[in-house]
């Protein structure tokens, strides 16, 4: 079955651009073009794709209000939408797009294997959450046609039991599947564009002992100064995606530190008090009680 990728912006190259990338690297795939917000929104009810990659900045109506629109319109609420941005490691902006629904996000000027990873997980969202959404029915019939039923006898109890436990699987599934791809993405951030970045830092920072001018001197190190915030953010991004902390020193520390984490961030004053120094559960139930916190 051909999946639909929708691309709405208003520049042709970069359609172009996502429409080749993505064409190749994910041939059993339509890709759907619109080249601005009014366009993508009718596309987006007609075609029902299976996920969007949307440009933030657009003439008329910008990235933000379409995701809006889509998340709010029975229709298309249920497409995951990535956001792409060339100020996508603005935290205003990802919250800006949080708010208006978006599932994910993409900076400018990007990676072409993380625009294909991150068209592949909201693919997989996409397909794992039609799955849920098809059971959770099942399961909304049955539970209906039991009520209609003259007398619910214990065979349909267990089978009401049954159907809610394979709903709770199917969550915990869901769960697991976004972990590791979360992991995968964080790993791919830390390996490849944090050590690209260091490598380039360096090499940068190296031109300051050559004999060049003063002004020069200053542009490198301001643009030095550029790539460590770049290298720092990329770390946070890692961590918050999938913390070594849960996997390395365990649930309690990995709840320590995210508590921590929250107070810097938020100044919300934290006490943490337990008498329990260490739990002992599989990895699976680690992350998602981690998650659930």
């Amino acid at each position: 079955m051909m999946r639909k990728i929708l691309a709405i912006d208003d520049i042709r190259n970069n359609l172009r651009l996502i429409e080749s990338i993505l064409a190749k690297k994910i041939p059993d795939s339509v890709i759907i073009l619109a080249s601005s917000g009014a366009d993508g929104i009718q596309k987006a009810i007609d075609e029902k794709p299976d996920t969007i990659l949307l440009d933030v900045y657009m003439p008329e109506m910008d990235g933000f209000e379409v995701c809006s629109y889509l998340k709010n319109n029975d229709q298309t609420k249920c497409i995951p939408i990535l956001l792409v941005s060339a100020f996508g490691d603005d935290s205003n902006i990802r919250i800006k797009g949080l708010n208006a629904g978006a599932d994910g996000f993409i900076t400018k000027p990007y990676h072409m294997a993380e625009l294909v990873a991150l068209t592949n997980v909201m693919l997989r969202i996409k397909s794992a959450e039609d799955l849920l959404r098809t059971k959770n029915k099942d399961l909304e019939v049955n539970i209906l046609r039991l009520k209609d039923a003259e007398k619910i006898q214990k065979k349909s109890y267990k089978q009401i039991k049954k159907y809610q436990k394979n709903l709770k699987r199917l969550n915990i599934e869901l769960t697991l599947a976004e972990e590791k791809e979360k992991k995968l993405i964080a790993g791919y951030l830390h390996d490849g564009i944090g050590q690209t970045l260091s490598i380039a830092n360096i090499k940068l920072t190296s031109l300051l002992n050559k004999n060049i001018e003063e002004q020069t001197k200053k542009s490198i190190s301001e643009i030095s100064q550029l790539i460590d915030s770049a290298i720092t953010d990329s770390r946070l991004l890692t961590y918050d995606l999938s913390p070594p902390i849960l996997y390395e020193l365990g649930l309690i520390e990995a709840i320590k530190w995210k508590l921590n984490k929250l107070n810097e961030k938020a100044n919300i004053a934290i006490s943490y008090e337990s008498d329990i120094n260490e739990i002992k559960v599989d990895a699976n139930n680690s992350i998602i009680i981690y998650r659930i916190i």
